[in-house]
């Protein structure tokens, strides 16, 4: 008799400790999750709340999950991220992948905060849901937005320092400002061309607006003689890229524009100034600028000739591509003129 209840003992122990288990199982679970500086939210796929732990009940101003019944996540949406949400859960349901984005919400009172949500589908009480993680980033992207509005001054302070010192030149010599900016123009639209990024061609724009501005140092009356310079005031003349580069040397660029200045009337088979160097010594932005520089100059009127024009501009670079020009260069300002640029 003791031996066939042997086996139901051991069943009820076995069904006991597993309960205890469960039990024990559920309580670690219960621990973290309210333990947790996330919160966690359990929806179905209709946005309904089937659970929060304490961080999210904080988060949107209730004290208990009660409170939160018959309501859904939209509730708690700005109405601009609401079908954004949908889309997302509704990614999560089809198993087509999670979601982690950011969106604003409101609490309870109307107040909007952000939050970053990450989304995965689960089971919770036998039941398909996606289960999110909240956090509250409002400080983060408050102190993002202060960073964009602070870079903006920077950019607008730079830009006006950057055309006040164009516009130095400019009252010396009005042909060298007006050169830069068309210069600045066409370089930009070669370096769109060529694939750089707009950081670059920041930069590169910059350069060209300033590239003559150790023209300063050259007598006016040496930039406006119409006629052929002596070799004195050629040599003076030549000059001007490492002027340039001196002015700007202890500016504190995020770009190399110093050195594309002192760079941008060398030439790849070392024939230009004013350090002769050679192609795989010079910057890609000194390059485009070279490019840039010679098509504005030779298209423009000079006090000492006629403008040559755009065609004879462009016929020059083709017949020097390769040698004195850089060859992606010639090709990205071929491209710029052929789809209708005009200075």
């Amino acid at each position: 008799m003791q031996s066939r209840c042997a086996p139901m003992e051991e069943v009820l122990e076995r069904d006991i400790d597993v309960k205890q288990k469960l039990k024990e199982s559920e309580e670690r679970y219960r621990v973290l999750t309210e333990s947790m500086l996330d919160g966690i939210v359990i929806i179905d796929f209709n946005g309904n709340i089937l659970f929060a732990n304490r961080m999210a009940l904080q988060m949107f101003g209730v004290r208990d999950l009660r409170e939160l019944s018959g309501t859904t996540v939209f509730d708690f949406l700005v109405p601009e991220y609401m079908e954004k949400v949908k889309s997302d859960i509704k990614m999560v349901y089809t198993e087509k992948g999670n979601y982690l984005i950011e969106y604003q919400v409101k609490d309870r009172y109307g107040s909007i905060f952000w939050v970053e949500a990450i989304g995965k589908k689960s089971v919770y009480e036998g039941k398909e849901v996606d289960l999110v993680c909240l956090r509250d980033v409002t400080e983060r992207k408050l102190a993002e937005e202060s960073m964009k509005n602070l870079l903006g001054k920077t950019k607008k302070l730079l830009d006006e320092t950057v055309m006040a010192l164009s516009k130095t030149i400019g009252e010396k010599d009005p042909y060298t400002s007006e050169h830069q900016r068309r210069v600045a123009k066409l370089a930009c639209l070669m370096a769109k061309q060529m694939g750089f990024s707009k950081d670059i061609t920041e930069g590169l724009r910059i350069a060209a607006v300033l590239h003559d501005i150790g023209k300063i140092y050259i007598p006016g009356e040496i930039l406006a003689a119409p006629r052929k310079l002596t070799d004195v005031e050629t040599a003076l003349v030549r000059y001007h890229p490492a002027k340039g580069s001196e002015i700007l040397a202890n500016v504190e660029f995020p770009w190399p524009v110093a050195k594309i200045i002192l760079q941008h009337h060398e030439r790849l088979n070392g024939q230009g100034y004013p350090k002769g160097l050679k192609a795989e010594d010079i910057l890609l932005e000194a390059k485009i600028l070279a490019v840039a520089d010679v098509v504005e100059a030779m298209s423009s009127h000079r006090p000492y000739r006629s403008a040559l024009g755009i065609p004879a501009a462009l016929a020059e670079i083709k017949r020097f591509k390769g040698i004195s020009y850089d060859a992606e260069a010639v090709a990205a300002c071929l491209q710029v003129f052929k789809i209708g640029f005009a200075f």
